[in-house]
């Protein structure tokens, strides 16, 4: 019998007949999930024959051309583009705990293959593609015969090896367990490939314990005492004194003021300055005197120093040093500084923090991965 079949003819395993000529589908009994289904364009046979002791056995085969295949609601081969392709599926049904389903398309190019194996491989050359689903599971093999390389970041972790002439990946998942296991195989060396997704990375921008992060830089310190403000490695004095201005590491002066031209020695007084000492006694009676040379100039206020002879300069706080028009601020070294990292919690991989991997993986940026055969 030859029937037509439109552009979609998935396959399930619900009963020995063709449900119709748009929707066969491989399931795990009535009502149950679908385990298969193929979106194709093809001519099909279909023969129905009638067993020892009364079962029905039904077998489809076909020769189509660029299909899409569906195994599990997991994994989609979109085969639609590639060039020079031919392939025979067979559906082949006993009963809900026999059958079988098969696609083995011949690729003499499958450019398009490569999709299905990033980021593990990227190849160039010619490549197969096998499928089947049986009542114990489904299985996806797909051999490679040409160059290809293996992720660099993937090489580095596990040591597999970098580069090759033939490679295969094995894709199996039993209808009990939720994902494909995985097995790669290298020039004729197997590796159990375990990998998920541990989603998007986050900045680096946690300090280790007891530092702070430097405001102006990328690296942490411990916190300055109170009072002084980090810049860099050095803590510096964080304020200045009422009237000053600042600075990052200084605070210039407010206004300085001159003293005049003194009390100097007058034809009259004699030979010593006694009576200088009395004319600027007489006039600065709250400040006082003081003599700088040979003359005898008032005093400074409270808070002013003399500068020279005849200029009085604000005074710097203990502990400041003067620079003459201003006082530098206090500041003491606070180590070398500490890197960026992770908040707890998290790995690095990278520039970039990622939750942990759950046991028996390791990360490798977004993907967490598992290079050894479980037994």
């Amino acid at each position: 019998m030859c029937v037509s079949p439109g552009p979609s003819m998935p396959i399930k395993r619900d009963g020995n007949r063709l449900l119709s000529r748009r929707a066969q589908r491989v399931s795990a009994g009535d009502g149950g999930p679908t385990l298969a289904s193929i979106a194709l364009d093809a001519d099909a046979d279909v023969g129905v024959s009638t067993n020892v002791g009364g079962t029905k056995e039904v077998v489809v085969t076909t020769n189509a051309r660029g299909p899409v295949l569906t195994i599990a609601n997991l994994l989609t081969i979109d085969l639609r583009g590639l060039a020079d392709l031919g392939q025979n599926v067979l559906w082949r049904f006993r009963s809900a705990s026999d059958f079988l389903f098969q696609y083995v398309p011949v690729l003499q190019n499958a450019p398009g293959l490569g999709s299905l194996l990033s980021p593990i491989i990227s190849f160039t050359g010619t490549g197969s593609l096998a499928v089947q689903v049986d009542a114990v599971g489904a299985a996806v093999r797909i051999e490679i015969d040409g160059s290809f390389s293996i992720a660099a970041d993937i090489t580095r972790q596990f040591g597999v090896p970098s580069l090759g002439a033939r490679a295969a990946v094995l894709l199996t998942k039993k209808h009990t367990e939720s994902d494909f296991r995985v097995t790669l195989v290298i020039n004729g060396q197997s590796y159990c490939v375990g990998v998920y997704g541990r989603g998007v990375g986050r900045p680096i921008s946690t300090c280790p314990p007891g530092t702070v992060r430097d405001p102006n830089g990328l690296l942490c310190y411990p916190p300055c005492r109170s009072g002084f403000t980090a810049v860099g490695p050095v803590c510096w004095q964080s304020s200045c004194p009422a009237g000053y201005g600042t600075t990052a590491v200084d605070c210039p002066k407010p206004a300085a003021y001159g003293r005049g031209a003194g009390y100097p020695w007058k034809f009259g007084d004699g030979f010593n300055l006694d009576a200088a000492w009395a004319r600027c006694q007489r006039d600065n009676p709250s400040t006082g005197c003081e003599q700088s040379g040979a003359i005898i100039y008032p005093k400074c206020r409270a808070g002013f120093y003399a500068f020279g002879c005849c200029v009085c300069s604000p005074q710097c706080p203990d502990g400041m040093v003067d620079s003459g028009v201003s006082c530098l601020k206090k500041s003491y070294g606070n180590g070398v500084g500490f890197p960026l990292g992770c908040a707890p919690g998290e790995e690095q991989s990278g520039g970039l923090c990622y939750t942990p991997c759950k046991a028996g993986y390791k990360g490798v940026g977004p993907a967490c991965w598992q290079f050894t055969c479980q037994p």
